[in-house]
């Protein structure tokens, strides 16, 4: 299985200026040597209405979303955090179907 690596802002700039010269999705995931699925991700997920593809406001919301996965490993996963510090008692209703 390949490992997976976040788009470089080098990356983004390329797809930037292969964007705004016309090419396809998939042309530029052939140029870059990337995935189809992550370059029609990465065009979806960073445009902002009609406006077309930027590289630097990608690179920034790439960054914002990093730093929020991060402080979310760093807080506990939610669904844990009203959680007691020693898990739960031995005998304990452990919900429906338990």
């Amino acid at each position: 299985m390949a490992k997976y690596r976040q788009l470089s802002a080098e990356e983004r700039v390329k797809i930037e200026t292969l964007a705004g010269e016309g090419h396809s999705g998939k042309s530029i995931a052939r140029i870059l040597g990337r995935s189809q699925s992550t370059i029609s991700r990465e065009l979806g997920r960073n445009r902002e209405g009609d406006q077309p593809y930027g590289a630097a406001r990608a690179q920034a919301l790439a960054a914002g979303r990093r730093q929020a996965a991060a402080q979310a490993l760093r807080g506990g996963l939610g669904a844990l955090r009203g959680a007691p510090e020693g898990g739960l008692e031995p005998g304990a209703d452990r919900g429906p179907g338990a």
